[in-house]
Order: structure tokens, then sequence, then C-alpha cells
């Protein structure tokens, strides 16, 4: 579980995460003042379920005892040479590069589909709905993904997770992009996103197993951008495509740039520190069981000089003599016999997944709070996959431009994204941290940001409605996303972190960002569908209207929560 010293949009704690925990919830990754991207570790704060048969009741307390004796439990902090954030700096960095590639294709295949939904309309004669399924299917694929990956990571590693998603992924897209009907289009298209899913839950998990929290704020502000804006900007290129070539080659390009991120992905090492734990602590039992009492401490030498020329070397580093004669003292207490912490867990792995994907869906119907502002988010991130198709609608029915010059109206969502990233990183953030230090930050005070969010986007939307007019150039439409984009990214961030200050007390935090990731993908799997029916029968005017109306509920929450929240929080049994 990634944690940092004070929460953020997407953070939990980031001692846990070298602790070798786990953490639950599609992208999310802290920086140093507790700001983080939408890139959430999901499935790591599993719990054994209350009310379990006394069978398991017993195993949970012989576990739990086991646990406590420290002289058999291996830290992290027992194997500083093996630690990833002591690994040199560029190191590291270059693998969070790897990943970071990673999300671009995954993160884009549900948005660039769009570009060929005409020609899979005219070359399969299938309806617009039935066509556009591609993209819901997609979707909901990936809403699934993260809850069966962020398991398999705590008990696999992340590496395997990337590999195994990857392989998958780009399997399935190139399947995608060869199918010869629409059944073998749409079932290939779940597959993919499922596939796609679980670097989402990984990618948080994987930055705080790197960085410190000061130097996890430049990374966050990164993948953030890659995560808001990959979606964004896809359709640019996805609809010149469409418009110059078969859309075959847009799922084939996915496929391609995801198989180049699996060959680097190959290259990377296993960082999450209960992994390897789990590895130095089998291989030191190996060592020690193999020889007798006496050879413990050349063992450890053996094995702290294999990993030691990895360590990165610094004045203020790890003193490794003193981690050595500590780790030998424990292996001579413990008569050699160490385990990592996650040794200790012995639930099956659909234990854990199902308690992953039941807590969220609790919460949902318990707080408040949480269900009031991720109906609203989920809302607002569905705009998104409307937008690929009220933009061609618009663009191409009402000023005649072409798929290519309609895509191009993606730019504006696409800047917004990074120019909220930039204000929430380098204004929003630092204001909270000074406040934080002071003494005086609450909850609350991570809630401007999206009554900033909650003006934005209702007016990009008016501006949209009213400006969508033939005599109006479109370029004054298009501006508009610009408004929405940053809306988008601020509202994202801001909850976020309100999130994990609410909720990461009582352990619950990952599951709060869960049940937001899950329950906005659902109705971004949903939105496509009824957006052409809605805008063919009301038009681009009255339906923008619609739209922006709904998007003027978030202002009264927003205030609400600030003014109120401190009460509400109040009367929550597992809320701060």
């Amino acid at each position: 579980m990634v944690t940092t010293k004070e929460s953020a949009p997407l953070t939990i704690p980031a001692d846990e995460a070298q602790a070798g925990a786990s953490s639950s919830s599609p992208h999310s990754v802290s920086d140093g003042d507790g700001e983080a991207t939408a890139c959430n570790d999901t499935g790591e704060d599993v719990e054994v379920e209350r009310g379990a048969k006394s069978r398991a009741k017993a195993e949970a307390l012989e576990n739990s005892a086991q646990n406590d004796t420290s002289e058999q439990t291996l830290s992290i902090d027992d194997l500083p040479w093996a630690n990833p954030r002591n690994w040199p700096y560029l190191k590291r960095a270059a693998i969070a590069v790897v990943i970071w590639l990673c999300i671009g294709p995954v993160d884009m295949t549900a948005a660039a589909y769009s570009g060929g939904t005409e020609q899979i309309i005219e070359e399969f004669q299938v309806t617009r709905v039935v066509a556009v399924l591609g993209v819901s299917l997609a979707n909901l694929g990936i809403s699934i993904g993260p809850v069966i990956g962020a398991p398999l990571s705590e008990t696999f590693g992340r590496k395997p997770v990337y590999l195994v998603s990857m392989a998958g992924f780009v399997a399935f897209s190139a399947a995608s992009g060869g199918a010869r009907n629409i059944q073998t289009l749409l079932i290939t298209r779940f597959v993919s996103g499922l596939f796609a899913g679980p670097p989402f839950s990984v990618c948080g998990g994987s930055l705080g197993d790197l960085f410190t929290d000061e130097e996890r704020g430049p990374w966050v502000a990164i993948f953030t951008l890659m995560l808001q804006g990959a979606p964004s900007i896809a359709p640019v290129w996805a609809n010149w495509m469409g418009q110059t070539v078969s859309w075959r080659w847009i799922l084939y390009a996915i496929a391609i740039f995801a198989a180049f991120d699996l060959v680097l992905l190959c290259l990377i090492p296993e960082t999450q520190p209960g992994i390897i734990v789990r590895n130095n602590a089998q291989r030191l039992r190996q060592e020690r069981g193999a020889k007798s009492e006496e050879t413990a401490t050349p063992a450890v030498s053996k094995l702290a000089a294999r990993l030691r020329p990895k360590l990165q070397t610094s004045k203020d580093g790890p003193d490794e003599r003193h981690a050595e004669h500590q780790l030998n003292e424990k292996l001579d207490a413990s008569q050699g016999q160490v385990y990592a912490p996650i040794e200790f867990d012995h639930r099956p792995l659909w234990r854990k997944i199902t308690s992953t994907l039941a807590r969220p869906l609790v919460m949902l119907v318990t707080e408040p709070m949480l269900l009031s502002t991720t109906i609203y988010h989920a809302f607002i991130y569905s705009l998104l996959f409307m937008l690929l198709e009220i933009y061609p609608l618009v663009y191409e029915r009402i000023y005649s431009l072409s798929l290519g010059l309609s895509g191009t109206a993606f730019v504006a969502p696409w800047l917004g994204n990074a120019l909220g990233v930039v204000w929430y990183f380098a204004i929003i953030g630092p204001k909270y941290a000074k406040l934080s230090k002071e003494g005086h930050a609450t909850p609350e005070t991570r809630l401007p940001s999206m009554v900033i969010a909650a003006i934005l986007l209702p007016v990009a939307l008016f501006w949209f409605a009213y400006t969508t007019y033939p005599s109006v150039h479109p370029v004054v439409s298009m501006a508009s996303g610009v408004l929405v984009g940053a809306g988008m990214v601020l509202l994202q961030l801001a909850l976020n972190a309100y999130y994990i200050d609410v909720y990461a007390p009582s352990g619950r935090a990952a599951s709060a960002l869960a049940a937001n990731v899950m329950l906005r993908n659902l109705l971004a799997t949903a939105s496509p569908l009824y957006t052409t029916p809605m805008y063919d029968a009301l038009g681009a005017q009255n339906a923008s209207v619609i739209l922006a109306a709904v998007a003027c509920l978030g202002l009264p929450m927003s205030l609400l929560l600030i003014w109120k929240g401190k009460q509400l929080r109040q009367k929550s049994k597992i809320a701060q």
C-alpha cells in the first residue's frame, strides 16, 4: 500500500508500500506533499473477512502470533541493499519511464476505437449502437481488470502482472484488428480491456516502491498527465487514421505500441518490497539450512555482497554494515527461520479478490459522502466518452468537417488536462503542504479544487451548447474543451486526495478509491450508447444544456462538503 506522510490524491501512506503491503483501487500514487495520480494500486488492503468459520479464525490468530514474532519476521528495512528506493536514481527513473509508457496504449484503447466506428458500421452492416459497443465493452473490461490484478500483484509481484497483462492485451488487441465479424470484434474488445485493467491498479504501487515522498512529486505529475491525457489525445490520431486507412490499423497500432512496451517490461526488475523480502527470506532459509549455525554470518554477507553493487551510494544512505549485523542477529535468534510478512497470509487468492471487490460496494451503500461525490465524478468522467460521439455528430453534421478535422477537437481537452496538472501540482499542492506544516489542514482543505472544477465544467458545457451554430466558427466551441479537460483532472485529483484524508486512518482509503473507479468506469461503459440517441432526439444545443445543468450539481455539493464536511465525517463509522 503506498502511503505518504500527508494524504493525497491517490496516495496511501508510503511506508506500507515498503513493508510489502498492497493497496486497492485503479490508479494512484502519492507525491511528497501527499499528492497523487489517478493510478491506484487496488486490492492491497484486503482483510480477513468477519464472520469467517472458526477454522479460518484459528488460522488467522496463529498467523498473527507468528507475525508478532519479530525474530522471525523479515522486513525491507532489514535489507537496505535490496530496497528499490536505494537503487541508483537513474535506474529507478528508467523503470518508471517503462511503466509510464506501458500506461499509454491501455489507456488509449477505448477512445482510439472511435476513429474506426464509421468503417465498422459499413463493413459489418450494424447500427451505431452496436458498433459503439467496442468502446463500452473495453471500458467494462478495464473496470474489472484492476480488481483482479491487485491481489495477483500482492501474491506474485508487480512484474509478472505487468507482463501477463500486456501480453494478453497485445494478443487480443491484434485479434480485434483481425476480427472478421462483429461478434468476434466485440468479444476480443472486452477481453483486451480485461487485460488492460491491471496496470492501472499496479502503477501507483510501483511509484511508491521506487521513490520517497520527496522524490515522488514530479513523477506523480507525469503519470497523471498520461492517465488523463492519453484517452483525450487518442481520438486525434485515431480519427485521422480512420479517414485514411482501414480501421483495423488503429487497433494494430495500439497492439504494436503495447508490444514495444512488453519488450521493455521484460528488462525491468521486480520492485514490490513484499516480494523482494519473500525471495530473500527464502534464499536465506535455503542457504542457512544447507549449512551449520556457525555459517549464518557468511550467508548474510554473501547475500549482501551480491546485492550491494546495486545500492545507491550516498552519505545519507542506510548503514549497510549495521543492517547486515542486525540481520545476522535476527538469523541467530530465529535459528535461520526468517519469513516475509506476506508468507503468513494463507488466504486463497479467490478470497482476496472477492474481499477486494465486496468492500468498495459496501462502502458505496453505507457512506453518503462517498456515494454522492462518486456519482458526480462518474458523470464527469463519462463526459470524455460522450465526447467521442458528440464531437463527430456536431462538427461533421453542422460544420461538414472531415473525420480527421473533427478529431482535432480533442486537442483542447488534452491541453486542459496538462494545464490542470500543472495548476494542481505547482499551485494547489504547495499551498496544501504549507497549511499541513502549520497544522491547519483538514480533509476539506482539499476541496477548493473541486469547487474550481465544478465551476469550469458547467461553464464549458454551456459555452459549447451556445456556440455550436453554423454562424459561429467551430474553433470557438472547440476551445470550450480546454475547460472540460482542466475541470476533469482537477476534480479527480481533489476527490482522490479527499478520499485518502478521510478514509486512510481506518484503512479504507484504497477501497474508497476502488469504489470510485468501478462506478465511473461502469457509467463510462454505458455513456456512448445513449449519447447519439439523445443528441439525435434533442439536438446539439438542448442536449448539451442538459449536460451542463447536471454538471452544475457539483458546486453546491462541494460547498456543502466544505461547510458541513466535519459533521458528516463525525457521523460516519469509518471516516476520520
